[in-house]
C-alpha cells in the first residue's frame, strides 16, 4: 500500500479525470479506486467485484491504495451470509472465466486477506510449509504457481514454453474446470490423512455450491482427487505395458489430467521439470490416447505389439544385418521389444546400431 501510494503521489497524474465504470467503481490515472468509502459497506459482493473488474479491463494497472486499505478493512464482511449471495458466487465464476488477468487477481486476493476468507479451506494452507525434498513454496504459493502454469498454456507468447500441452489445451471449452482443479488439488493438505481425498469432498462442495453442473462438479472433483494418479504412472510403471496403459485408459479424463499434471510439477520447484519427466508423461498420454481411441475393449494384445516393433526396427537395418539380429533376438522375451525398441524407433535411422546391442 505504501508503494502504491508513492506511485500516486509522486509518479502519477494528478489532473487525471476519474471515468466511472458503475455506481461503485472508477478508474483514476489507470488505477482502479471506490466510487466512495461506504460502497464495501453497502454492498458487500463488491468486494469481488473488484477483482472481476480488473479481469475484464487490461489497460487497468492496479488498485489505488486508500480502496487496497478499505478492502482489507472490510474483510470481515465475507461470511456465511456473503458466500451464499448469489451474486458474490458469479461474480468469482465469472472471474474463472475470463480470458485475461485470472492468476494476477487471484494473487492479488492472496495478498489483500479475501482468497482465505472467501474459501476457508484455502485460508488453512496459507503460508504452510511442504517438509519434503522437492516443494520449495509454500502450500498456497504452490497452488497459485500451478495456476499461472496452467494460464500459461493458453497464452500465444508462451507457446515455445509447453507446445505439447498449449495444443491441448486449445479444444478444451471449460478451462475453468481446469482451473478449479488446480485450485483445489492441495487444499486438504496438513489435516491428516490423504489430501487427494479430502480436496475432492471440498472441490465438489464448492462447485455444487457455485452452480456448476454435476457432470462438471465430478470432473474437478475427480481431478483433484487423482490429481497424483499420472505422474505416479509415467515415473513408477512400465508405460510400455499394454496392461499399464489400458488399465490407466480405464479411469482417466486424459487432457485436464495432463495438462494439471504438468503444471503441478513445475510448480514444485523451478529444478525440477526436466526432458525425462516431460517425455514419460507426453508418452503415457499418447498411448492412453491410443487406446482410448481404439476402445478399451479392442486393446492391442502384447504378442502384436511385439510383432509390430519388431517390423518396424527391422525396416530401418540393411538386408545382410538382418540375420544377425534374428539370432540376438531369439535370446531377447518380449520385455524388450515393448520397454527398448519403443523408445528407440522414436529416433529414426539414428539409432540403428542400438537395435542389435
Amino acid at each position: 500500500m505504501l508503494l502504491q501510494h508513492f506511485r500516486e503521489e509522486i509518479l502519477s497524474d494528478h489532473n487525471s479525470v476519474p471515468v466511472a465504470i458503475n455506481d461503485r467503481f472508477q478508474v483514476t490515472a489507470a488505477y482502479l479506486e471506490v466510487t466512495s468509502d461506504d460502497v464495501f459497506k453497502e454492498h458487500p459482493p463488491a468486494l469481488l467485484e473488484l477483482f472481476m473488474i480488473l479481469t475484464q479491463r487490461a489497460e487497468i494497472k492496479g488498485v489505488r491504495a486508500a480502496t487496497i486499505r478499505l478492502v482489507r478493512s472490510h474483510r470481515h464482511l465475507i461470511d456465511d451470509d456473503f458466500r451464499n449471495n448469489p451474486e458474490c458466487r458469479e461474480n468469482f465464476i465469472t472471474l474463472l472465466r475470463q480470458s485475461h488477468g485470472i492468476t494476477h487477481q487471484l494473487r492479488r486476493m492472496n495478498r489483500y486477506g479475501l482468497l482465505a476468507k472467501y474459501i476457508p479451506a484455502f485460508g488453512d494452507i496459507v503460508g504452510q510449509m511442504q517438509h519434503d525434498m522437492f516443494h520449495v513454496y509454500t502450500v498456497d504459493e504452490h497452488t497459485l504457481n500451478v495456476l499461472r502454469n496452467v494460464r500459461r498454456f493458453t497464452v500465444p507468447t508462451f507457446r515455445d514454453e509447453f507446445p505439447n500441452c498449449s495444443k491441448i489445451i486449445l479444444p478444451l471449452q471449460k478451462l475453468e474446470l481446469l482451473y478449479l482443479g488446480a485450485l483445489f488439488h492441495d487444499i486438504a493438505k496438513g489435516r491428516g490423512g490423504d489430501h487427494s481425498q479430502l480436496g475432492k469432498e471440498d472441490a465438489y462442495v464448492f462447485c455444487q455450491h457455485h452452480g456448476l453442473s454435476e457432470q462438471d462438479s465430478n470432473i474437478v472433483a475427480w481431478l483433484v482427487q487423482n490429481h497424483l494418479i499420472m505422474s505416479v504412472t509415467a515415473q513408477r510403471r512400465d508405460i510400455s505395458d499394454p496392461d499399464v496403459i489400458a488399465g490407466f485408459a480405464a479411469i482417466v479424463k486424459l487432457d485436464y489430467l495432463y495438462l494439471l499434471t504438468v503444471a503441478d510439477i513445475r510448480g514444485t520447484d523451478p529444478k525440477l521439470w526436466n526432458n525425462w519427466k516431460d517425455s514419460l508423461l507426453f508418452s503415457l498420454y499418447n498411448s492412453t490416447k491410443q487406446a482410448l481411441r481404439r476402445g478399451l475393449d479392442k486393446q492391442v494384445d502384447k504378442s502384436e505389439l511385439v510383432s509390430d516393433r519388431q517390423k518396424e526396427s527391422l525396416a530401418l537395418l540393411t538386408q545382410h544385418e538382418r540375420p544377425q539380429i534374428d539370432a540376438l533376438w531369439q535370446q531377447l522375451d518380449d520385455d524388450y521389444f515393448l520397454r527398448a525398441i519403443a523408445p528407440m524407433r522414436l529416433h529414426g535411422t539414428a539409432m540403428k546400431s542400438s537395435i542389435a546391442i
